[in-house]
């Protein structure tokens, strides 16, 4: 049981160091997505982010959205999401996250 809780807390830990470089989605990135996908909400960036923490940080250090362009990552994401078995929606929300907040 503590070996449970131990594994826990370090998890928590490295999810939330993990994150610190991950902006949270906000109304100006919401608005730049709504220009190119008009149907895409502030809960789906959300969304994004969070399968983007929880689904890459298990196999690597996550980068920062800004260390790609939006026209880089659709490249990045094609490689990488076959390894993570998400469903289409799913890559299609971290990749909209993607793209719009490492827009400057």
């Amino acid at each position: 049981m503590k070996a449970l809780l131990l594994a826990c807390i370090v998890t928590a830990a490295v999810l939330a160091s993990c994150t610190g470089q991950v902006p949270e989605p906000t109304s100006a990135h919401v608005a730049r997505a709504q220009a190119r996908w008009p149907d895409t909400t502030a809960r789906d960036l959300r969304a994004g982010r969070e399968l983007f923490v929880e689904r890459c940080s298990g196999c690597h250090t996550l980068p920062r959205p800004s260390q790609h362009s939006a026209k880089e990552w659709p490249g990045i994401m094609a490689k990488m999401t076959p390894l993570v078995h998400m469903k289409p929606d799913q890559i299609e929300k971290v990749q909209r996250y993607l793209m719009v907040v490492s827009e400057p």
